[in-house]
This record gives C-alpha cells, sequence and structure tokens, in this order.
C-alpha cells in the first residue's frame, strides 16, 4: 500500500489496439496500462501534470476501478482506456484550448497512414510562418524518405529531398533566432 505505477499513454502505437477519441480527432492507442489494472485488481488515477513557477503540478482527474467480474478482460481494459483517454482528453481542451500543439495531435493521431499524411499536408499549408509547422514537416519527411527508401528512387529525387530539407531546417532556424541569445 501507498505505492503507485504510473504508465503514460502512448497516442499513436504502431499496431491496431484501441481507437479513442482524443482532442477532436482519433487516435489508435494502447490498453497496456488498464490490462496492468485489470490483471492486478487495481485501481487507475488519470491524472495531467502541468508545470506552475518551474514546479510539477498534479491535476488529479478521476480514479478508475476494473469491474473484477467482468467476462472479457481484453474488453474491460479497453474500456478503461477510453474513458482514461476522455478524461484527458477533456482536461486538457478544456484547460489550454489556446495551444497550437493540442491541434497537431489528432492530425498526427490518425491511424490511416494515407490520410494521415494528406492532413499532415494540410496542417502544414494552414500554419505557414509558424513555428508549429515544423512538427508536421517533420512527419511528413519521413514519409518521403521511407517512400524514396522503399522504391527505386534517383540521386536527382534524393536531392530534391535534400534541398527540401534544408529549408525546412532553415524555416527552423527562423523561429529560433534571438532566443538563446545569438
Amino acid at each position: 500500500t501507498g505505492r503507485a505505477f504510473a504508465i503514460l499513454p502512448d497516442l499513436r502505437v504502431r499496431n491496431h489496439d484501441v481507437d479513442v477519441d482524443f482532442l477532436g480527432g482519433k487516435a489508435n492507442v494502447s490498453h497496456a496500462g488498464a490490462a496492468f489494472a485489470v490483471r492486478c485488481g487495481s485501481p487507475m488515477v488519470v491524472a495531467v501534470m502541468t508545470r506552475d513557477n518551474g514546479r510539477h503540478v498534479v491535476h488529479y482527474l478521476k480514479t478508475l476501478r476494473p469491474n473484477p467480474n467482468a467476462a472479457d478482460k481484453k474488453e474491460e481494459a479497453r474500456r478503461l482506456t477510453r474513458e482514461a483517454l476522455k478524461l484527458l482528453s477533456d482536461e486538457v481542451a478544456g484547460r489550454y484550448p489556446e495551444s497550437q500543439y493540442l491541434d497537431f495531435l489528432p492530425v498526427n493521431a490518425e491511424p490511416d497512414r494515407i490520410v494521415r499524411k494528406k492532413r499532415l499536408e494540410e496542417y502544414a499549408e494552414a500554419n505557414k510562418g509558424k513555428a508549429v509547422r515544423l512538427m508536421a514537416l517533420s512527419e511528413i519527411a519521413s514519409y518521403e524518405l521511407d517512400s524514396l527508401n522503399s522504391g527505386k528512387a534517383t540521386s536527382e529525387e534524393y536531392k530534391a529531398f535534400y534541398d527540401k530539407c534544408m529549408a525546412w531546417e532553415k524555416e527552423g532556424k527562423a523561429y529560433s533566432s534571438g532566443m538563446d541569445g545569438k
């Protein structure tokens, strides 16, 4: 008693697991943390951590308890996962609606790779001139490099990709100039 085991949810797992609504979009998340709670019969404490004047502050949301009589343990873990992520989504969206990063999360959490790439491109275009655009560009670069590496790409195609990445890097440096006193 008196001990805790923390598991942070991952918003985009490689293999399909549990689809949840998160910050206005869909996210594929792991049910591993909830499965641990179901197997051990332990409660899940859902909380959000923020920083306030350099100190970490934990905001308790709710304690979820697994049903010990659930016939399907995996489905019970999925139920707990969906409930926990709804609590987190509601808390974050309600507390920090101005954060542009939160707009990025559902775009990048899209489980379908083709749809995700299109949404990332739309997000990058809509956020021209903003540093938050770089998150989408980084993901787009990964897609493009995967595409080059999986086919019979020419030297010219790799050079064009390199030039595009250098332009994006220059854009990123423009956002951070002056932040470190240089």
